[in-house]
């Protein structure tokens, strides 16, 4: 299991160094996702 959340988290690594490449229209699409995992945190909390 630790090993697969190594992975991942290269990976993520990797996707977010290309997705910050595409610079300001990335950081709206983050700033959305972060509200969006806020959004379903609270609501199963």
């Amino acid at each position: 299991c630790q090993e697969f959340i190594t992975q991942l988290g290269r990976n993520f690594q990797v996707i977010y160094e290309q997705a910050n490449a595409h610079g300001q229209k990335v950081q709206s699409a983050g700033s959305n996702m972060a509200s969006t995992d806020s959004a379903v945190g609270s609501s199963w909390a």
